[in-house]
């Protein structure tokens, strides 16, 4: 007898011995073709129930919800003393006239924190190009002439009005700096 014909007889013979109860099939079949239609609505309900609650909650406790006012941006610092400021420095003005200071000098402070120096004709020193300055509290740092003649950047306190701005010196040891900032207030021009 071969091998093949031996094979179908045995699985002929098993195929007979198992009667699966299709009646059982059935109900899980279709018990789980009703779940599956029931369940979006199931969690259909519960999303509409949350949306209530919390629409009642939020109703009915102001607490929970709040004022409703947003929160506005907090302004950068710097816009509150942007602007251009001029000053002019005497000859008679502590340390001005060995520094070669004298003049009237104008500086724009920008929203971004640049700085633009304008110094007036007479003075022979660098330009100063590149600086920058921040606003922490009521101290204004820079690094105003900082390279050029300054060896560190600086802090000082800071007043600004509507038509001035006035720096008090926190320890800046750059003479230039500080005769240039701390010596008279500054005017604002625009």
């Amino acid at each position: 007898m071969s091998l093949d014909r031996r094979l179908r007889g045995a699985l002929g013979r098993a195929a007979q011995t198992v009667e699966p109860d299709t009646d059982e099939r059935l109900r899980i079949v279709l018990d789980r073709g009703r779940a599956r239609r029931e369940q979006p609505l199931g969690l259909a309900l519960i999303g509409a129930a949350t949306i209530v609650v919390l629409l009642i909650g939020t109703r009915y406790l102001p607490g929970i919800q709040g004022p409703g006012v947003v929160p506005a941006a907090s302004p950068d610092p710097r816009a509150a003393v942007a602007g251009t400021y001029a000053v002019t420095l005497q000859p008679s003005d502590p340390g001005v006239t060995g520094l070669g200071l004298a003049g009237i000098w104008s500086i724009t402070l920008q929203p971004s924190g640049a700085i633009d120096l304008e110094p007036p004709a007479t003075f022979e020193g660098s330009a100063a190009t590149g600086h920058t300055f921040a606003i922490e509290g009521d101290s204004f740092r820079t690094d105003l002439y900082y390279n050029d003649y300054c060896d560190s950047v600086a802090t000082y306190g800071f007043v600004s009005t509507s038509s001035s701005l006035t720096f008090t010196a926190r320890g800046d040891t750059c003479e230039i700096r500080l005769a240039l900032l701390a010596t008279r207030p500054w005017v604002r021009e625009r």
